[in-house]
């Protein structure tokens, strides 16, 4: 009988040269994925679903090296902006230190009390005008007005302080005169009397002068029932806006600097 050679079992694609199967062959039938390396080096034909693989495998590796383009390009935007924005805060701090840093030291004054030694710090108007309107005029015309004729035993020290400052030296020294000798104004009225002084109507100011007319009326009013003595008069004020150094407390009493060149008060007869 003829007897039929044992068919072979199937093996790898071969080499042609050695008879062997190529390591190609080998690696996918153990299923490792086909290097295309070995693709190239092998003499034979490529199968389809070797090439398929391959072709796959590419396509993965280009998306993932486009992910990584993209992650890197978004985090490079994403630290220049971080770096951006740091910069313009360094910029605008800078800046602003500059500016505080440039700005001129407010002009102050050493003064020195000669009887006590004492020094204390005194400010100065940074610029000086003739004239800050007419109703800041009247205002201030006003006010020292009825600071220097009033009296009130409580508050005469706050009136004595703001007229001294409101006074050029000279105008002062007169005003010093009312509280001085046996007729001193505290001395007559002491805690007894009080003088109150209501302005008739604002301050008339003279055109192209710095001098104005203040009408007010003057009551004195008694605490043991004394009838209340009402006078009317009329006070002719030269003044002007000084540049004179002034302690802290006292810029607040007169922060423009108005000063009071001469007073004179007359009663006013024609009522």
């Amino acid at each position: 009988m003829l007897q039929h050679a044992e068919k072979a079992p199937a093996a790898g694609r071969c080499n042609p040269r050695s008879g062997q199967p190529d390591d190609a062959a080998r690696s996918a039938e153990r299923g490792d994925k086909v290097s295309p390396l070995d693709l190239l080096k092998r003499p034979g034909a490529v199968r389809t679903e070797e090439l398929g693989a391959y072709l796959a495998e590419s396509r993965g590796l280009e998306r993932d090296f486009l992910r990584e383009v993209l992650r890197s390009r978004r985090n490079a935007w994403r630290v220049a902006i971080a770096a951006a924005v740091f910069g313009f805060a360094s910029l605008m701090t800078l800046t602003l230190q500059i500016e505080e840093s440039s700005k001129p030291v407010p002009p102050f004054i050493l003064r020195v009390d000669n009887t006590t030694g004492q020094t204390d710090v005194v400010s100065v108007m940074k610029t000086r005008q003739d004239s800050y309107g007419d109703v800041v005029d009247r205002y201030w015309l006003s006010q020292y007005t009825m600071h220097r004729e009033s009296y009130d035993y409580q508050t005469i020290q706050a009136d004595y302080n703001a007229t001294g400052l409101m006074s050029a030296p000279d105008v002062a020294a007169e005003y010093r005169h009312v509280f001085e000798g046996d007729n001193a104004r505290d001395k007559i009225l002491g805690d007894r009397g009080r003088i109150l002084v209501e302005m008739e109507s604002p301050p008339v100011l003279n055109p192209g002068t710095s001098t104005a007319s203040a009408r007010f009326t003057t009551v004195l009013h008694w605490k043991n029932n004394r009838p209340d003595e009402v006078r009317h008069w009329i006070a002719t004020i030269a003044y002007s806006y000084v540049q004179s150094p002034m302690k802290p407390q006292d810029r607040l009493i007169n922060p423009l600097g108005f000063q009071v060149q001469s007073y004179r008060v007359d009663p006013e007869l024609a009522r």
